[in-house]
């Protein structure tokens, strides 16, 4: 028998035994749902009871935040549109971002998935980072910023148009891609045209003139808000992103040394994403409630006053809930290996 007619028959008992076994995995998969639904609802809540304190406070400065967030953009935005405040809008919109951003991450540590909590812990440092650089140099930059939409949507566009035939899309619509090119060659006319146009390439462009730097990247731009004092947590929030050696290997969510390759949940781990999503997230906030550009407003001046106030609490809570994070970690860890140490007796 040749190598063809050997392939054949592997195909066909393959598609056969497939066929025979693909309604019996499936509804034996199915079964197993509820169970798994009862355990991990359980888990949940045998986490919760350990992190309570904690989780509690860590949602308690959500809701502060988001609450008084939203109050203040509401009272602030007909001025901030009057006077073309670039600045407010990117912080008002980043913040947002933030609240969205902050809410997914207390649903991962909820449900004890801190590798991933770390994760999103990074985006919401990034944010603040870019909000810090954008707030200390004002307007112009702000607006640049906000049309380089433009260019990001140019090279989604690119990038749809190599790709789409390959993923069974739809194809672009005539004309779409160089209506978005020319809309990226007007940027670099309007604010970049002092340099070539590959300075476009670059993610961090809009900042090209500010850092003196045809392609700045985010590590300047933290360097440059003096917040590269971060970089390594940024590193440790890297490791679940990334599928690199050190990544497959790092495991936040286990205590001790483990032969175990952890494959779900997990209760411990869920202090340091949280301090750094609640350090940033409280950042940005309190960016949002110190904008104070319009004072000399009358009916600002309660809502400003509300918003000093809020963003001290929020300040405060931090304190706390930085400590409870600690005492249930410290906790945990004591458990852990005293249990672990049983075990190897």
């Amino acid at each position: 028998m040749d190598e063809d007619s050997i392939s054949q028959v592997i195909k066909q008992l393959l598609q056969r035994e497939k066929e025979k076994n693909y309604d019996r995995i499936k509804q034996d998969m199915l079964k197993g749902l509820a169970q798994e639904h009862s355990y991990q609802s359980d888990y949940e809540e045998r986490l919760y009871l350990r992190w309570k304190k904690a989780l509690d406070l860590f949602e308690t400065i959500l809701l502060l935040g988001r609450t008084v967030g939203a109050e203040f953009n509401q009272r602030v935005r007909p001025y901030a549109v009057k006077h073309n405040d670039y600045v407010f809008e990117v912080i008002a919109r980043t913040h947002a971002r933030s609240c969205m951003t902050t809410s997914a991450i207390l649903s991962l540590l909820k449900s004890g998935h801190a590798g991933d909590a770390l994760a999103r812990a990074r985006t919401l440092h990034e944010m603040r980072v870019i909000a810090t650089f954008i707030k200390e140099q004002g307007d112009d930059l702000a607006n640049r910023y906000l049309c380089y939409e433009v260019v990001d949507t140019f090279k989604a566009a690119k990038q749809y148009e190599m790709y789409y035939k390959r993923l069974g899309l739809e194809p672009p619509k005539p004309g779409n891609l160089e209506s978005l090119k020319q809309a990226a060659q007007k940027y670099h006319a309007k604010f970049l045209p002092h340099l070539h146009q590959d300075v476009l390439k670059g993610d961090y462009a809009w900042a090209a003139i500010v850092m003196q730097k045809a392609r700045p990247t985010f590590a300047d731009i933290e360097t440059k808000v003096g917040l590269d004092h971060w970089r390594p947590y940024f590193k440790m929030a890297s490791y679940p992103i990334h599928p690199s050696a050190k990544g497959i290997k790092f495991e936040i969510g286990q205590i001790g040394k483990s032969n175990i390759l952890l494959a779900g949940p997990s209760n411990s781990g869920l202090a340091d994403p949280a301090n750094i999503a609640l350090i940033s997230f409280n950042a940005i906030t309190t960016m949002l409630l110190v904008h104070m550009r319009y004072l000399d407003e009358k009916d600002l001046v309660e809502p400003y006053l509300k918003s000093l106030v809020a963003a001290q609490v929020m300040g405060e809570l931090l304190h706390e809930v930085q400590q409870a994070f600690f005492e249930a970690n410290q906790q945990l860890v004591q458990d852990e290996l005293k249990l672990q140490a049983q075990e190897e007796k």
